[in-house]
């Protein structure tokens, strides 16, 4: 009766910390297939390396990996930066 308690309460922590790894799993395959469809060359290396970085500590935490998630998702839908056109200095005059 003891050994079949113990087996119990030893898969009732370790179920839920294989189903959060795999959720994270999921939310990582997601995320790499709209990293590929960024366009802009600096956020795609951006979110890739944040991406990558997540991939490593997925076999940590979940908490980790949780995190590394939302950093990237946060990478992701950062908008696009506007190139800043030069401030025009004043007219040159003409003493003609």
């Amino acid at each position: 009766m003891k050994l079949a308690t113990i087996f119990l309460v030893a898969a009732a922590l370790v179920l839920p910390a294989a189903a959060a790894r795999a959720d994270c799993a999921a939310d990582i395959q997601a995320l790499k297939a709209k990293a590929e469809r960024v366009t802009d060359k600096t956020k795609r290396a951006a979110v890739t390396k944040e991406l990558n970085k997540t991939i490593a500590t997925r076999r940590g935490s979940e908490t980790d990996c949780l995190n590394g998630v939302a950093r990237t998702r946060r990478l992701l839908n950062a908008p696009d930066e506007v190139p800043v056109k030069p401030k025009e200095g004043p007219a040159q005059v003409k003493w003609n």
